[in-house]
Formats: structure tokens, C-alpha cells, sequence
């Protein structure tokens, strides 16, 4: 008769015990961060604007990818954009859904398309976009401009760099 309660008091303390446990936690996101090489230029100077992924303080392999629609009036030189992380395409053209549906898209000037891999033995890596603007002003990369972002979080503040007009010297 007491046989059964030794059997059942183990269950019923492996159980409290199983509930007790915390939930699981999702590691935190690498974090993406934006900024001008300089934050004065010529107009038609090329200047490059920089895409930084850092790593979270869990060091992981993430792959990312994001759209960037530029501001209005800048734009790309020929110079090809750079990466120091892993296996990483910028392309004006959008990316093939895996031939789903007809490749009939065509190059946008003024949206990027920016994938690659952040290595786990990487504490950060950067995407090098080279650009310019014709026209003096101030030109802005903020949060809104990035979409559809998968690996990263956005960014935390706007970008800006200031294209100016050069004047003629006049002595007097």
C-alpha cells in the first residue's frame, strides 16, 4: 500500500521542477549602423556611405539582407561598392524568388538590394556603397530608407552628409 506513494512523489517533484524553468530566451539580433565617409563634400565628389553590422555579444553566423532606397538626389558613380563581410552582393536589381515568378524586373537606380553573411568570428563587418550628388544640399539616411530587413536590427539614427557648390576664388 505505501509502494505507490513513493512512486508517485518523484513524478509529482520532477514535475515542479520542469515547470520552474525559465522560458527560452532569443539571442539578440547583430545591430546595423550607417554613416557618411565625411560629412562635407563637392558636389560630384564621390563619397562613400558605410554600412557597419555588429555582432551581438553572442558571436554568431547570421546572414542579412536589406533593401536601402537612397535619397532623393543621390547617386552611384561606376565605382563598384566593397565588403568586408562574407559573400556579400549589392545589386540594383531585385533579387530572383528562387524562379517563381518571371524574371522581368529591371534595375532601380535609386533602390539598393544588399545581402551577405556575418561571420561568427567577426565582431563587426562593413558594406562600402560609393556615392554622389549633383545638386547642393543635405542628404539624409534614416531608419525609413532601409526595408525589408532580415538578420539585423535597424538603424538606431539618420545618417546625413552635406554635398556644397564649389565658389570661384576671388582675390580682392
Amino acid at each position: 500500500m505505501f509502494a505507490p506513494r513513493r512512486v508517485l512523489l518523484p513524478v509529482v517533484l520532477a514535475g515542479a521542477c520542469l515547470c520552474s524553468a525559465s522560458p527560452a530566451q532569443a539571442a539578440p539580433q547583430p545591430r546595423l549602423s550607417a554613416a557618411y565617409s565625411v560629412s562635407a563634400s563637392a558636389v560630384n565628389a564621390t563619397r562613400a556611405l558605410v554600412f557597419t553590422v555588429y555582432n551581438s555579444d553572442i558571436l554568431t553566423t547570421v546572414g542579412f539582407s536589406f533593401t536601402l532606397n537612397l535619397p532623393a538626389g543621390i547617386t552611384r558613380p561606376v565605382t563598384a561598392p566593397s565588403s568586408t563581410c562574407t559573400d556579400t552582393t549589392v545589386s540594383d536589381t531585385p533579387p530572383d524568388p528562387g524562379g517563381i515568378i518571371p524574371p522581368f524586373r529591371s534595375a532601380q537606380a535609386d533602390t539598393l538590394y544588399i545581402d551577405g553573411i556575418l561571420s561568427n568570428v567577426a565582431l563587426s563587418c562593413t558594406i562600402t556603397i560609393p556615392v554622389t550628388a549633383a545638386a547642393q544640399g543635405t542628404y539624409t539616411t534614416c531608419p525609413g530608407a532601409i526595408v525589408d530587413l532580415v538578420g539585423t536590427t535597424t538603424l538606431d539614427s539618420c545618417a546625413p552628409i552635406y554635398f556644397e557648390e564649389p565658389y570661384a576664388y576671388r582675390e580682392d
